[in-house]
């Protein structure tokens, strides 16, 4: 329940902002500290393209996924759908970004993409040893922070319940 009040606080805060429009502005936001954000950083001896490669094939296995509900409501329940998408990409030699947004339209210019829930920073610390860095929600998600971080480490995974570990919802996923 208390999860369920944190996301309509933050659903009603969020009607009064600009939601972020590039991941840059993502990172920022959360380094100032915006509200119920968070960053976790990691450090795997491991070369950058292996833990790349680890986290692109997972997420884009996993994270690309339309999460269905239900919902009671006046004249029988309410079905709501909303599709995650994974996208990730080298940005140079030494770094790589996995971008982890939704398309269910809510409130402020939709990014292209859609909205922004996580952005993934992967880099070169030295040629065997790569940091993974993640920004996004403080609230709601952590079982996807916990299973990228151990993707990165080489980890053999399963696909996460999505989000809030399930939370009673139903997944549909789909191939990008």
């Amino acid at each position: 329940m208390r999860k369920v009040a944190a996301l309509v606080i933050c659903t009603l805060l969020s009607a009064c902002v600009t939601p972020p429009q590039t991941p840059g502005e993502v990172r920022d936001g959360v380094k100032r500290g915006a509200m119920m954000t968070k960053t976790e950083r990691q450090e795997v001896n491991r070369p950058i393209k292996a833990v790349f490669a680890d986290i692109k094939t997972n997420t884009d296995k996993c994270l690309n996924v339309t999460v269905i509900s239900s919902t009671p409501g006046t004249y029988g329940p309410v079905a709501e759908s909303i599709p995650y998408h994974a996208r990730s990409r080298m940005v140079g030699d030494k770094a790589g970004e996995t971008l982890l947004q939704h398309s269910k339209r809510t409130t402020g210019q939709m990014p292209e993409g859609g909205y922004f829930v996580m952005v993934m920073d992967t880099e070169e610390i030295a040629p065997s040893k790569t940091g993974v860095t993640i920004y996004g929600p403080s609230i709601g998600f952590q079982n996807i922070y916990d299973v990228v971080l151990a993707w990165a480490k080489g980890e053999k995974k399963a696909c996460p319940k999505f989000p809030y570990d399930g939370g009673g919802q139903s997944f549909e996923y789909h191939v990008k």
